[in-house]
């Protein structure tokens, strides 16, 4: 009986959906495990070896997940079983690809998602405006900022199933903020930024890298507006479940060290100003 992997699997899922992937990817592991001893269908192999790649992802473990990903890429079928993967998987492989630094590489991966999007008629979850809020996420990524802010305004029709995939519109919040904030667009960063860390806060488990990493994001806004005491008590919460749960290389990682020196330049200026003496 397939039961017990099925179990797994879905324990995987449900700690990945709230932000534990770390523990997520045990079951997934003993879930592949069963399966393969039973020699169950390949395909369906790949498939959760996607959602497994997936997992890495979140923890920026990006030549992992290229891997597995590359790997599933050619063991699924091109029939509409399997439609749905064909899209999360080259996208996913691409936003790995923009973490690592080549986007260029990543580019033909989203380019191919879009198109079998476009052509998809069932789970409107992975539909176009989908796959445009993972490229613009890419771009942001790449720290090409315009092209992303033309990603999210394609992106902007997740929010009509937000009931469904909230997170989806988190991601979209967190990275309007993230663009606006680039582009000196201070108020409408903060604003953005406050409806992300909303949500976020609403929808994972508390001390885990999804919120923590819109934390981060929105301690980098807080500075940059001139708050670095507001900066200061997002980080402290954003840098412990970080450092915890990602690889040592994760981008969020070199960008709380960033913050961090920042801030301490800030403090450091602040206490050799002159002082004026008491009269």
């Amino acid at each position: 009986t397939r039961q017990p992997a099925d179990m797994e699997r879905d324990m995987a899922l449900r700690l990945d959906d709230i932000g534990r992937s770390r523990a997520a990817i045990d079951h997934y592991q003993r879930s592949q495990a069963i399966a393969a001893t039973l020699k169950l269908d390949d395909a369906v192999l790949a498939r959760d070896d996607v959602r497994m790649a997936m997992a890495y992802a979140n923890l920026a473990d990006y030549p992992r997940a290229v891997t597995l990903t590359s790997a599933a890429l050619t063991r699924m079928p091109a029939t509409a079983a399997y439609a749905e993967w064909r899209i999360q998987a080259p996208y996913n492989r691409a936003l790995s690809l923009s973490a690592g630094g080549d986007y260029a590489r990543g580019s033909a991966d989203f380019e191919r998602a879009l198109e079998i999007a476009r052509g998809h008629s069932g789970d409107v979850f992975v539909g176009p405006a989908f796959v445009r809020l993972r490229q613009a996420q890419g771009l942001v990524l790449a720290r090409r900022f315009d092209e992303a802010a033309a990603a999210l305004r394609d992106a902007e029709a997740v929010t009509k199933h937000s009931d469904l995939d909230p997170k989806s519109t988190l991601a979209l919040r967190t990275l309007q903020a993230q663009v606006a904030a680039a582009r000196g667009e201070s108020a409408v960063a903060a604003q953005r930024i406050g409806e992300a860390l909303e949500l976020a806060r609403r929808h994972y488990l508390a001390g885990t890298p999804p919120i923590a990493l819109v934390e981060l994001a929105a301690a980098r806004i807080a500075l940059d507006r001139n708050d670095p005491a507001r900066a200061r008590e997002l980080l402290q919460r954003a840098a412990p479940p970080l450092r915890q749960e990602l690889h040592a290389r994760a981008p969020a990682l070199a960008e709380a060290a960033r913050l961090e020196q920042d801030l301490h330049r800030i403090a450091s200026a602040g206490d050799a100003a002159p002082k004026r003496s008491a009269r």
